[in-house]
């Protein structure tokens, strides 16, 4: 990819949208759906619950009817049989408190009692079944209060209490048996409440999951890869500006900057370890003769074909760098022979490497070598100007 894509394609990386803008009003979405799938779900539990507990309070109090109404039949009863005044009056006081708690839990039932915790709402089928035994309940509820009045009145007749009792006990089977009916279907009502509830928790935990699943599918997959592709662009992209930052345009050897860094770092590893350091500064012969005469973009191919052969030449431990215009340094771990043979090579290899463009051109420069002096605290600068003095001294005795 040339240079001019690669900036392209960093410029049009720059114009994209923010993939975690887009992701984050997916997770809004996402997050959203989800917590108004728990919130639901919370809602059913706690109304579950609730009815739960209203179920089971109004079974109770079904239930107790059938034990208040069996409670006044035996009272009503014993009343009957008593040949006492004072053991009757004591039965009728306990029949008149069991018949006012039996009327207030009927009345519960239906219409509902704040101080018994019923709502009175009931279905069409119970309201059906209290109206088929209202006939018996309002007989025992009136013959249980006048009952409860005569047979405390010692003056009462005995027919009269007789008559009262046989009527209680008379209605009190068929009551029974409506009321068996009713906490029966009480009871049965209150299974199918918690079993449509649990399908619907059901419905809700299974729609949960699928929202989970269309989630991963459209939004966090999606989303993942647009990420994943934007981090692998942006990465080309600061590897491109990595080797921009350190690398000479036109030649593609290291720049200036990066050049005299890793020469600070041999030179400090030379001076730790004593290891051999030369360096050896080259500058291309009549650059300005050819520019002047051939253009400035033959000048730019003479500068960038002697940075190939720099590059062909060089060891694989050495290093090459552009250090301005027409100026290359090469820093090698070797001695000054080493450094010598170096040049040599680079000679022979850019003596027969004339330019496409101009055939009759050909490629020639200058060199200068400085031994790393171990023993003297020099600067790369200083360091540099030694080799450079020795190119100079080499051009001038041409």
């Amino acid at each position: 990819m040339t240079d001019d894509n690669r900036y392209r394609e960093f410029w049009g990386i720059t114009q994209k949208i923010n993939p975690a803008q887009i992701l984050r009003w997916r997770y809004v979405i996402a997050l959203t759906l989800i917590a108004s799938l728990l919130i639901i779900s919370q809602l059913i539990i706690q109304s579950t619950i609730s009815n739960d507990i209203d179920d089971s309070r109004v079974v109770n109090i079904a239930g107790r009817q059938r034990m208040l109404s069996q409670k006044i039949a035996k009272t009503a009863l014993q009343i009957k049989e008593s040949r006492l005044w004072n053991e009757r009056a004591a039965l009728s006081s306990s029949l008149g408190e069991s018949a006012v708690l039996w009327k207030k839990s009927h009345d519960g039932l239906l219409f509902g009692d704040p101080e018994l915790n019923l709502k009175g709402s009931n279905s069409g089928e119970i309201l059906s079944l209290f109206n088929a035994i209202a006939p018996y309940y309002r007989s025992i509820l009136i013959d249980s209060e006048t009952l409860a009045i005569r047979g405390a009145d010692p003056s009462a007749k005995r027919a009269e209490i007789d008559a009262l009792a046989d009527s209680i006990l008379s209605n009190e089977s068929m009551f029974l048996e409506g009321m068996d009916k009713i906490t029966f279907q009480y009871d049965a009502e209150s299974r199918g409440r918690v079993n449509f509830i649990r399908i619907l928790e059901i419905i809700l935990f299974c729609v949960t999951i699928l929202a989970l699943a269309i989630e991963a599918r459209f939004i966090f997959f999606p989303a993942e890869r647009s990420i994943n592709s934007h981090f692998l662009e942006l990465k080309r992209i600061m590897i491109f500006l990595e080797q921009r930052s350190i690398e000479d345009s036109m030649t593609g050897l290291l720049n200036k900057n990066a050049g005299l860094f890793v020469l600070e770092k041999e030179m400090f590893k030379a001076r730790r370890h004593l290891h051999p350091l030369t360096i050896c500064f080259l500058d291309l012969d009549g650059l300005k003769h050819i520019n002047d005469n051939f253009g400035h973009d033959t000048g730019d191919e003479l500068i960038v074909a002697f940075a190939n052969s720099i590059a062909r030449t060089i060891r694989g431990g050495d290093v090459a760098f552009r250090f301005g215009g027409d100026e290359f340094i090469l820093v090698m771990g070797c001695g000054e022979e080493g450094a010598l043979d170096a040049v040599s090579r680079l000679r022979k290899r850019t003596r027969d490497a004339p330019l496409v463009s101009k055939k009759d051109l050909t490629l020639s420069f200058s060199s200068g070598i400085a031994v790393f002096p171990h023993a003297v605290d020099i600067s790369a600068a200083e360091f540099i100007s030694l080799a450079d003095n020795s190119m100079y001294r080499e051009k001038k005795s041409r």
